[in-house]
């Protein structure tokens, strides 16, 4: 939207809303990138307080892949000029959006993003291959290779080890597996880090039966029950489990994936 539109928005909401504390928009990294410094000084300056922004990732090879439509020079230098106009800004970024094939380049190269914007948040949206979806679709037809959830926290621990910016890192939605990876950076990077540690050092049926019992437990929260077909995978995802089954593992990955068809 052109900045003129925004502040006459801005300006009516505050005219009608004379009490409200804080306005917040979504943008895109490009939107950023188009507008000049000054012109979103004029937006911060009217009310617009934070902007929300979906990075995804800062590797290019990802942002191609996915057809993001920007470059992590070009997100680096959207994200700079928010920072630049005293906006606070909040960044997402999705684990596991690289696949096993880019998964270290994904962490390493969003890290570096990160680090050169320093925006006020970050917050995490761990990659869910939601039904009906393009890339559910790729996946299975072998097109794209979903990394495994031990294997998204592993490379959320080498983003993280690579954060040199001052920002808060939140991991409060649905698709996260631990939401005890938060805190502010950089002081709080080893507390995060021994989280991550003490989860990835469990014995693997404790991690399985983390897994599974967090993820039924978001799916639960978003719909209130489980369609049938998807009880009995839980049920022998379970069952595999307290046995000590040799098909444990599959089974619960099997129950897992289900389960984040439905996430949102």
């Amino acid at each position: 939207m052109r900045t003129p539109d925004l502040l006459a928005i801005l300006n009516y909401l505050k005219s009608v809303f004379p009490t409200v504390e804080r306005i917040t928009a979504y943008a895109s990294s490009r939107s950023c990138r188009r507008k000049s410094v000054e012109e979103l000084r004029e937006l911060r300056q009217a009310g617009l307080v934070r902007l929300h922004v979906g990075l995804e990732s800062g590797c290019d090879a990802v942002l191609a892949r996915m057809k993001k439509g920007v470059t992590a020079k070009e997100q680096v230098e959207g994200g700079q000029k928010v920072v630049a106009a005293g906006i606070s800004l909040c960044d997402y970024l999705m684990p596991g959006l690289g696949g096993q094939e880019l998964s270290p380049r994904h962490a390493l190269d969003s890290a570096a993003v990160l680090n050169e914007i320093n925006p006020d948040f970050i917050r995490l949206r761990t990659l869910a291959l939601r039904r009906n979806s393009p890339l559910l679709a790729q996946a299975k037809e072998g097109l794209f290779t979903e990394l495994p959830e031990d294997e998204v926290v592993a490379e959320i621990a080498l983003l993280i080890t690579n954060l040199n910016c001052g920002s808060y890192l939140v991991s409060d939605q649905m698709s996260n597996l631990l939401y005890a990876v938060e805190g502010q950076l950089p002081g709080d990077k080893d507390k995060i880090l021994q989280a991550i540690d003490a989860y990835l050092e469990k014995p693997e049926a404790e991690r399985l039966a983390l897994r599974l019992q967090q993820r039924r437990r978001s799916f639960m929260a978003v719909y209130g029950s489980l369609p049938e077909p998807l009880e009995e995978m839980v049920r022998e995802a379970w069952d595999a489990l307290r046995r000590q089954g040799p098909e444990a593992r599959e089974r619960v990955d099997a129950a897992i994936a289900a389960l984040k068809e439905g996430f949102v």
